[in-house]
């Protein structure tokens, strides 16, 4: 059969990526990708935002690509959304009515930024995934 998969722009809600995700499982989807945006400058994000015709955080702060992800997890979690999977938990995706889960990042401050930022936080996010 076919496997479908939902990939989301970014957004600053983590309630409301739960809820996403949440309705890309009943639709049927085997995965989704949740977009984070990464680290810039206050500055940068506010122009991103105006760019892309979202609403922007209140704050925008270096760690918060971060907590973030950390909120969608735990929104993800918590059983008002259902369950889920880490994209590398099981090959291909959802299973038992699970569904997979993955970020994936806009690089609004620079890819090399970025990627040094993400290989600075790589152990916090395998524990954050160990949960």
């Amino acid at each position: 059969g076919i496997s479908a998969e939902a990939v989301s722009q970014f957004c600053f809600d983590a309630g409301r990526i739960a809820e996403a995700v949440e309705e890309a499982k009943e639709a049927g989807a085997a995965h989704f990708s949740v977009g984070v945006p990464g680290v810039a400058s206050p500055q940068t994000m506010r122009k991103y935002c105006e760019l892309c015709g979202v609403a922007g955080p209140p704050r925008w702060e270096a760690d918060s690509p971060a907590a973030l992800m950390e909120a969608v997890h735990a929104a993800l979690r918590d059983g008002r959304h259902g369950t889920w999977l880490d994209a590398g938990d099981e090959a291909g995706g959802a299973g038992d009515g699970d569904m997979g889960l993955s970020f994936h990042i806009f690089p609004f401050g620079g890819a090399r930024r970025t990627l040094e930022w993400l290989v600075a936080h790589s152990e916090h996010f395998q524990r954050e995934r160990a949960k």
